[in-house]
């Protein structure tokens, strides 16, 4: 029986724009909350969906949506870094 994992990769897809949302709002337990988000949405993705298919274009999303996270948190902790190195 092939499974089509169409609820774990909406659920993927959830859970990383969710923690995509919390880290933009940029309040310090929504990055604390967007980066777990976006961790789980990410490993859901990755793990259960991509693993067994390459074609389902939810999780791809996901997958972007969970890096574009994890960038912009690796900016906002370079430019925190930057400032503390300034004063």
């Amino acid at each position: 029986m092939k499974r089509d994992f169409k609820l774990e990769a909406k659920l993927s897809l959830i859970l990383s724009v969710l923690g995509f949302l919390n880290i933009v709002l940029l309040n310090y337990l929504g990055l604390i909350i967007g980066f777990f988000l976006s961790l789980v949405g990410l490993y859901i993705a990755e793990d259960k969906v991509r693993k067994y298919t390459h074609t389902n274009e939810l999780a791809n999303i996901a997958v972007y949506f969970a890096g574009a996270s994890f960038i912009f948190l690796g900016g906002l902790g370079l430019m925190f870094s930057y400032f503390m190195m300034l004063n």
